[in-house]
């Protein structure tokens, strides 16, 4: 991870260096976001790994007619995982966004004849209610 130098405004001299400063450089602010999201998308690989192995294990325990379980099943489907879920959710709603920005742009431009346009604006209104039930982490239920 790269070294994040931190700014505050100091009033005279403008933004100054400072160890706990509000402000990153938009750089770096970009190399963060960068890295974050490649941790994010390792998080959920290895939460499918994860789960998959969990199931595959109790599958091969049933295969030998063993009656006894350890409760991996149960306390992987109980694990919280709050943050990845919220930026799951996040780059989902972003996906969305972007769908339903384009087909307002074609919208705009004319490309749709009568009918359609009515089914597009539909979708953008839907669109856009589960962008936002996905950020307010309700899995756009």
């Amino acid at each position: 991870m790269s070294d994040v130098q931190r700014f505050r405004h100091d009033g005279i001299d403008g933004m100054a260096c400072y160890e706990n400063g509000a402000w990153v450089s938009h750089e770096d602010y970009a190399d963060l976001k960068s890295q974050r999201d490649a941790l994010a998308a390792e998080n959920a690989a290895l939460k499918n790994f994860a789960w998959s192995e969990v199931v595959a294990a109790d599958q091969e325990k049933e295969d030998r007619g063993m009656m006894e379980c350890t409760g991996a099943r149960d306390r992987f489907i109980s694990m919280q995982t709050p943050a990845t879920d919220a930026y799951l959710n996040s780059v989902r709603a972003e996906g969305i966004e972007i769908l339903t920005g384009k087909l307002q742009q074609l919208i705009d431009e004319g490309t749709f004849d009568a009918k359609e346009i009515g089914v597009a604006a539909g979708t953008i209104h839907e669109g856009a209610q589960i962008a936002a039930q996905l950020r307010a982490g309700k899995d756009g239920e």
